[in-house]
Parts: C-alpha cells; sequence; structure tokens
C-alpha cells in the first residue's frame, strides 16, 4: 500500500491511457482502453482473493486486518523511525519539560508515555494528539502532486516509486526503522542509471544505515555495523564515481 499510488498512475498513464502508435499526437486521455482496464483490475484482485480468501472463508479477517493496519500500535514504534513524528515527539517532550521546570504545567497534563520503548497507542501531553487518519490525509495528500505529475508522463516509474516511498516514510502510521528500505533500494537504481541522482543516494543511504545503529547495540555488534557502513559509502562513493566518470559526487539540484 506504501508504493501503490506509484503503480496506479504509472499504468494510468502508461497502459490503461496509451496513445496508439499510428496517432503519436493523439492526447492520452482518449485512448482508455477498457479491455486492458479489465486486464489490470484480474491481475490486481486474483492475488488478493488467494491470499486473503481463506481467511474470509474461516472468519478470521479481522485478526488478518488487524495486523497490517496496527492502529493500537501507536503514532510510532518503540523505536522511533527519523520522520515527522519523531520531531513531533520531541517537539512535545521539549514542551513538556520546559512547562514543568518553569512550574507552568497546565493541571492534569499526563507525562509522556511514547518514550517508554513499548508498543502502545498513546497522547500527546502538549501537542495537539495525531489520529490514523491525520497521517492518512498527510500521505495522501504528499503523494497526489507526484501523481499527478506522472500521469502528464514527466516522472520516470522508479522517481515517483522511491518519492512515494519516502512520503509513506515521512508521514506513515506506525512507520518502522527497517522501511528505510523502501526509498534506499528503487533510489539505489536510480543512482546508477542517471547521475542526477547519485549524489542523493550517497547521502540518504548513508543516514539509513546511520538510523539503524541503535538497533544492534552489544559490543559485539559496533565494529561490524561501522565498519559495513563505511565499506559501503566508500564503494557507493567510488563506484558512482567510476561509473559516470566523475571526479567528485554532487547534489544536483
Amino acid at each position: 500500500l506504501y508504493l501503490a499510488p506509484a503503480y496506479a498512475a504509472y499504468y494510468l498513464r502508461h497502459y490503461i491511457f496509451q496513445a496508439e502508435k499510428s496517432k503519436p499526437n493523439d492526447h492520452w486521455i482518449r485512448s482508455f482502453s477498457l479491455l486492458r482496464c479489465v486486464k489490470l483490475a484480474l491481475v490486481i484482485i486474483t492475488p488478493f482473493i488467494v491470499s486473503f480468501g481463506p481467511f474470509i472463508f474461516l472468519g478470521q479477517i479481522n485478526q488478518v486486518l488487524q495486523r497490517l493496519f496496527p492502529i493500537k500500535r501507536g503514532l510510532t514504534h518503540a523505536y522511533w523511525a527519523p520522520n515527522l513524528w519523531t520531531l513531533y515527539n520531541s517537539a512535545d517532550l521539549l514542551a513538556y519539560q520546559a512547562l514543568k521546570r518553569l512550574g507552568r504545567l497546565p493541571v492534569g497534563v499526563a507525562a509522556p508515555t511514547y518514550t517508554s520503548g513499548l508498543v502502545q497507542e498513546y497522547a500527546h501531553s502538549i501537542l495537539p494528539s495525531i489520529s490514523p487518519l491525520v497521517t492518512l490525509l498527510l500521505t495522501a495528500g504528499s503523494m497526489l502532486p507526484f501523481c499527478l505529475i506522472t500521469l502528464r508522463g514527466r516522472v520516470s516509474f522508479l522517481s515517483i516509486l522511491t518519492l512515494c516511498a519516502f512520503n509513506s516514510y515521512l508521514f506513515g502510521w506506525h512507520v518502522h526503522e527497517k522501511a528505510i528500505l523502501l526509498i534506499t533500494i528503487p533510489l539505489a537504481i536510480s543512482a546508477v542509471q542517471d547521475r542526477r541522482f547519485a549524489g542523493c543516494f550517497v547521502v540518504l543511504a548513508t543516514v539509513a544505515h546511520c538510523s539503524l545503529f541503535p538497533l544492534f547495540f552489544t559490543g559485539f555488534e559496533a565494529p561490524i555495523k561501522y565498519g559495513t557502513t563505511i565499506l559501503y559509502s566508500a564503494f557507493a562513493v567510488y563506484g558512482l564515481r567510476f561509473r559516470f566518470g566523475l571526479e567528485s559526487l554532487h547534489i544536483s539540484k
């Protein structure tokens, strides 16, 4: 579902609405194909029926949906993924601590519980609490401009895939830190294909690796996580420089 809008926009533009080769200048909206729409719908619906059909038949679909949509697991995971809600939690925590030290804490305000390291629902202490609907609207709203651009054929599939993954990571509900892979993998392919993405990929990949460091907290793991990150970053820099014949990498505008 994180990446579904990217696929929907791309297939709408390049499959369901596809100008005929004999009429390349014809407007793409006029080239709607009902047959292609039906075929694509069958391809999408069939795996859903095969996957979820047995659970529906056995009356266990609610358990599956609770796992797929972890509404009761809280806005952020026990280990916060570095996204918008990390900043929001931090701002709420700082506001709570500041008001407490100044003696201006409102009556009845409970201490923050999102720092307990537990997976649970919680309310923010000072700032307004965020609901799943808010995260859904932010995620969908941030994806919409990129999907509209894709419908006009002005962005590649890998680009819209990366952008949708990025928006889901930044604004989604209960995002796991490992979801950064949804961004770095398609961006890695783009970086190899187009030099404009090379510098951005190196920066993002390095930050992504560092954001996972707290998951490996034993002394035995320390040289492994630092060593592999340094080696990977060095390989990415020199590999991309060699790929494009560059003396240095930079982030393109």
